[in-house]
């Protein structure tokens, strides 16, 4: 699976969307409705997951589910 996979699945399984609905433009605030709280479980969620950690300078402006996936993957060396 992957990363872009593994944080559609997150996004929805915490918004109670069809994984299929989830792509990389998707807009977690706009299309989803996720308030700065949603988005900051799911960053801790990903955090677990993927075993790193998000620099909230880095997060403060993702927007897309693609934009969370590629930070993570440049944290995590892929």
């Amino acid at each position: 699976m992957t990363t872009l996979e593994k944080v559609a699945k997150a996004v929805a399984d915490r918004t109670g969307r069809e994984v299929s609905e989830i792509t990389a433009e998707t807009d977690v605030r706009e299309d989803l409705g996720m308030d700065s709280l949603d988005a900051v479980e799911l960053l801790m969620e990903l955090e677990e997951e993927f075993g790193i950690t998000l620099p909230s300078e880095k997060t403060a402006d993702l927007k897309t589910v693609g934009e969370i996936a590629a930070l993570i993957d440049a944290l995590a060396g892929q």
